[in-house]
């Protein structure tokens, strides 16, 4: 069983949830929002690498598919940029609050940043979702199928 579809969900819910307790944390002024959009923010990227390096390996059983090779390219590009995206996020996040920097156009800053992530992470999942729904990449009988030879395929059938 392919463990990219396992890897990817929960990064996506966190690094949906991280720009929702930033800007709550904009209105009520808690310290408590900030430091949980920290870390929905470390543990989403944290899960993002994750699922970046199980897609890559993943991805491999993909190959022999015809015509999801355009798809998949975009699907890895995004992910990549989503991943450097919230990488530098993330230690920009930390540094503003190790050196005690809260103002507010650094927080704008940051918030923007992750909603554009948010935006790249949408595009990743709509391609990931056009492979499974589309091209059935990571389903059981399509996959057996593609790594099934035409030889062994004539093989099989009833010779009567």
């Amino acid at each position: 069983m392919p463990v990219h579809p396992q890897a990817v969900h929960f990064p996506i819910a966190l690094l949906f949830l991280a720009p929702v307790c930033e800007l709550i944390g904009f209105f009520w002024q808690r310290d408590f929002f900030s430091k949980m959009s920290l870390f929905l923010l470390l543990a989403g990227t944290a899960g993002l690498g994750i699922a970046v390096l199980t897609g890559q390996n993943d991805a491999t059983a993909l190959t022999s598919l015809s015509g999801i090779q355009e798809i998949l390219h975009e699907h890895e590009r995004l992910a990549l940029f989503s991943l450097y995206c919230y990488t530098v996020l993330s230690i920009l996040k930390i540094a503003l609050i190790h050196l005690k920097i809260d103002h507010f156009p650094w927080r704008i800053f940051v918030l923007a940043g992750m909603l554009v992530g948010s935006f790249f992470i949408y595009r990743t999942a709509l391609y990931g979702g056009m492979m499974v729904y589309q091209w059935g990449a990571g389903v059981k009988p399509v996959m057996e199928s593609i790594q099934t030879t035409p030889t062994e395929s004539t093989n099989t059938e009833n010779p009567d």
